[in-house]
């Protein structure tokens, strides 16, 4: 439910407004895939066929053992390739600002497009290059097509080496004799079971270790590094922010105290806290601030000591003395923020939520899913390296509780996007609150015409009925 609520959100007020949505949409739908048909058939297994001579639904028939074993290698594949796709676009915002929006300008798409006059002359190819929206959108939709198509292929690979097997187990009964003793009799029982054909068992292997590979170590492991490198480009970035507000305010009170006298610098003073006890050491020359800010994506104009403004004069009221201090030389555009740099701002901080938010999102898949994938590799080398432990009955026990036990921990990844989504993202809060309210009112409101007509004719049989006694005692008084 929280999926499909996070997408409904997602579609209905389009939340991001950029090809992130996309991409964040797939994954939520990929989940929900992934607990309707793998998952819940998984539990279904544990709590009906819970004997071992029963089997598994995909042990019933040749059909069913094909089909299967494909939908929890392919969900678990695309939710894993969609998180790629999330991080290499959150790495690329974050990590790489001036090439991202570069690549995305409408000047750089018609130099690349330069060259072929048939599709510069087309009108979809005019309105494709002005719009930048509507071609961010498209290159998402292609990517998320390609991915998709190519998970599909590569997770239908297995289905052509599994088959039922027959496989012979140890069994035993007990009879009574006429001395109503009991007699064991342990024997052989022959059951069917979803393997890998035994022609295919090398090549499976191969095909096997390759496939896990690419569709889960390789985006285990991009993601990790897309996502390391994102935390530490905004730890830094944080520190260069805080470092340039305050060399900005520095540069502003030098420059007020300049036209203040001796006697009233202290007014301009940094105010004294515990936490500016330490002496900041800064360098003085202000290029070095300006290109660290360009590099994060802050433009911030320094205070001009020789030039003056001439046309208005702004005066610094001082209330302690209320006298009015000249201060011609610091800039208009430093007192007063303009709508560029308000949009500027808004989308910053709708970027660093986005960014937080599909971040926390990565990094609970990394946690979640991990073990299960080790135990997985570790299978792997137990059966080549020490196959004689699989004949231990202990082992396989215990085996196969940590085994579902790592797999509810994997599942659990799958449901979880809905809680990051409301706990770190104030707009999803809202627009979920909304909801909500929305339907509670409609709910209300329905309630209250039902309760309104099933009262409106109920008042006027009473009405009749109070009209036609009045008429009888009327006509018996006359």
């Amino acid at each position: 439910m929280g999926n499909l609520c996070a997408t409904y959100i997602l579609l209905r007020w389009n939340i991001a407004k950029l090809p992130v949505s996309f991409y964040t949409i797939m994954l939520n739908i990929s989940d929900t895939l992934t607990l309707l048909i793998p998952v819940f058939i998984f539990w279904l297994d544990n709590c009906v066929n819970r004997k071992g001579h029963q089997g598994y639904f995909r042990d019933k028939s040749n059909f069913l053992c094909k089909v299967l074993m494909c939908p929890d290698q392919l969900f678990a594949a695309l939710s894993a390739w969609y998180m790629c796709t999330i991080s290499f676009n959150r790495w690329c915002s974050v990590c790489r600002p001036s090439s991202f929006y570069l690549n995305n300008s409408a000047d750089y798409i018609k130099k690349k497009q330069s060259k072929s006059s048939i599709l510069s002359s087309s009108i979809f190819n005019i309105t494709y290059l002005n719009n930048i929206k509507l071609r961010q959108h498209l290159k998402a939709f292609q990517g998320i097509v390609i991915l998709t198509i190519t998970a599909i292929l590569l997770s239908c690979i297995p289905i052509f080496f599994h088959e039922l097997r027959s496989v012979e187990a140890l069994s035993d009964s007990h009879m009574f004799d006429s001395n109503k003793k009991t007699i064991s009799h342990i024997y052989f029982v022959t059951w069917k079971r979803c393997y890998y054909s035994r022609k295919y068992e090398y090549i499976y292997d191969i095909i096997g270790i390759l496939l896990s590979t690419v569709l889960h170590i390789i985006p285990l492991t991009f993601v990790t590094g897309m996502n390391l490198m994102i935390i530490v480009r905004l730890h830094k970035r944080q520190t260069l922010l805080s470092s340039v507000s305050t060399t900005k305010y520095l540069n502003v009170h030098l420059t007020l105290s300049s036209d203040i006298p001796a006697g009233d610098l202290s007014l301009c003073s940094l105010p004294s806290s515990p936490k500016r006890q330490k002496k900041i050491i800064l360098p003085t020359n202000i290029d070095y601030y300006e290109k660290r800010a360009s590099f994060a994506g802050i433009t911030f104009k320094t205070c001009p000591t020789n030039r003056k403004l001439t046309n208005s004069e702004i005066s610094y009221k001082n209330q302690s003395t209320n006298t009015t201090l000249s201060i011609d030389n610091v800039n208009v555009n430093q007192l007063y923020k303009t709508k560029s740099k308000k949009k500027l701002s808004r989308h910053c901080s709708r970027d660093r939520t986005i960014t937080m938010m599909l971040v926390s999102v990565a990094l609970s898949y990394l946690v979640l899913t991990l073990p299960y994938r080790l135990f997985w590799i570790w299978n792997v080398y137990v059966k080549r390296s020490h196959p004689e432990l699989l004949n231990s009955a202990n082992y396989l026990f215990k085996m196969h509780y940590i085994d579902h036990f790592l797999r509810t921990i994997r599942n659990i990844n799958f449901a979880t996007n809905f809680i990051f989504f409301i706990f770190l993202s104030k707009t999803f809060r809202r627009k979920f609150r909304q909801i909500c309210v929305d339907s509670f009112k409609c709910m209300m409101n329905r309630r209250q015409n039902i309760n309104n007509s099933s009262n409106i004719p109920r008042t006027n049989i009473v009405v009749h009925a109070t009209d036609s006694a009045d008429g009888q005692n009327m006509s018996s008084q006359m």
